[in-house]
């Protein structure tokens, strides 16, 4: 499932109040850690572990509103939030996402 790039506060509010799971990553265009960490980002989006998770892509640069409404100063940053709720909140590039998202979510799988 490739990654949906958020570029308004409105549709970053309607995101995380959903009852899905959003992984966020918080990235800068000018930021070496936040050009290493958008690859690993993607590619967890697509490789299938977590169909129940959306992933989402905001850019500090392109849309100032989030990052100052949240608080989020620093980049790279993840956040994963469900129902308006934030679950967990990493900074830096050598963040583990795999390790995140085991920490954060219950596969449906493991629910039967």
């Amino acid at each position: 499932m490739p990654v949906e790039v958020v570029t308004s506060l409105a549709q970053f509010e309607t995101t995380i109040n959903s009852d899905e799971y959003s992984f966020f990553h918080f990235w800068e265009t000018w930021s070496g850690p936040c050009r290493y960490s958008r690859p690993k980002f993607e590619q967890h989006s697509d490789d299938g572990i977590y169909p129940h998770v959306k992933f989402y892509s905001v850019n500090f640069d392109d849309c100032r509103s989030i990052s100052n409404f949240y608080g989020l100063n620093i980049t790279p940053t993840f956040v994963l939030y469900k129902n308006g709720d934030e679950i967990t909140r990493e900074i830096g590039w050598k963040t583990d996402l795999y390790r995140i998202l085991d920490r954060a979510v219950v596969k449906p799988e493991e629910n039967s």
